[in-house]
């Protein structure tokens, strides 16, 4: 034992004075660890990583990190924000009275409903009119303009990228952020209250009603966001300068409406006339392009026949030209599937 402690004391002031002089060195098990940590690492990652299988799906996957995942990432930040800042008006607001179950009862409900709304509105729209173009000369992105796929495979690419960001931003906005914190704060308040707001909501007669106008919202939420980023893909720079300067023209037309009914009347039948004008001829023109599809247009023609129709009756209006327009207004919904491949084609080959 003695030649031991002996040989081990020998060691350690070796090894002691190797660290006094500046040249210890990592052992060989260290070292060994360390390798296969990284290699383990490298291998996980390069399995978490997927490939596209196809030329389609690398490009949606390209344009979406460039161009998609920054608006989504901002627009769940703001979901959140309306989460907790309409969770903690209703929490204020029960400890001020009785329970009410109306998500209204809160004023910051609706403020937030509607500016919530906007702000995803504007996200969604200032970020994609500008990812297919380059903002320095308008010329379209390199990698969207030589990539190996015809016009009409790349604008459904592009197509799809738009409709996931529309129904992840009402999913992030709707029902994480309205939906969620009013679903939260009812239970947080016992089983009590659950079980009441659920005959609530099984008493309510207006059900139908409720259903019926949401669709008609998401619609127009649809409309607003896909029609605009469509149009503003279509038009030169010079062009929406003077689009821009048309806005007070249109305002003032608007106004003349209001004060005399029968000017407004006629605006209205003529907007009806120019979305299935307009709609009519972006499908016309598209179908001899090979931009789309027989099958495309005969469900853009269902559409058409039902949902318009549908909604004639579910207006309270007694007015013709009223009605006319919320229900042509509808056929918008359907005319970005032929714009946008339209603008895609335009920016690619001018």
């Amino acid at each position: 034992m003695s030649v031991v402690f002996i040989a081990a004391w020998f060691g350690a002031i070796r090894s002691c004075a190797l660290v006094r002089c500046g040249v210890a060195v990592p052992t060989l098990t260290w070292e060994r660890l360390k390798k296969e940590l990284d290699d383990l690492k490298r291998r996980t990652l390069i399995a978490r990583r997927k490939h596209p299988d196809s030329i389609s799906a690398g490009v949606a996957q390209l344009y979406w990190l460039d161009s998609c995942r920054t608006l989504i990432l901002l627009i769940a930040l703001l979901g959140c924000l309306v989460f907790f800042i309409n969770l903690v008006f209703f929490i204020d607001h029960t400890t001020q009275g009785e329970i009410e179950l109306n998500p209204f009862m809160s004023p910051m409900f609706g403020i937030s409903a509607i500016y919530s709304i906007q702000a995803a509105i504007a996200i969604l729209f200032v970020g994609l009119i500008n990812s297919l173009a380059k903002r320095k000369d308008h010329q379209m992105k390199g990698y969207l303009a030589g990539v190996p796929l015809s016009d009409r495979e790349l604008s459904a690419v592009l197509l799809r990228c738009i409709l996931k960001c529309v129904i992840l931003s009402l999913l992030f906005v709707v029902i994480l952020g309205l939906a969620g914190s009013y679903v939260a704060f009812v239970l947080l308040q016992g089983t009590d209250v659950i079980r009441q707001c659920w005959q609530s909501m099984v008493a309510f007669e207006a059900k139908g009603e409720i259903v019926v106008f949401a669709g008609y919202a998401l619609l127009a939420y649809w409309i607003f966001v896909a029609n605009s980023i469509s149009f503003f893909w279509m038009i030169s720079s010079r062009f929406s300068e003077n689009v821009i300067l048309l806005l007070p023209l249109l305002l003032i037309a608007a106004v003349c409406g209001i004060f005399y009914p029968a000017f407004g009347f006629i605006l209205l039948l003529l907007f009806a006339l120019l979305s299935w004008s307009a709609t009519v001829i972006a499908y016309i023109q598209a179908y001899r392009t090979s931009l789309i599809g027989s099958q495309i247009i005969w469900l853009a023609a269902l559409f058409c026949l039902i949902v318009p129709a549908f909604y004639w009756n579910f207006w309270n209006y007694s007015e013709l030209p009223l009605k006319l327009f919320r229900s042509s207004s509808l056929v918008l919904a359907i005319t970005p599937f032929a714009t946008i491949p339209l603008a895609v084609s335009w920016n690619r080959h001018r």
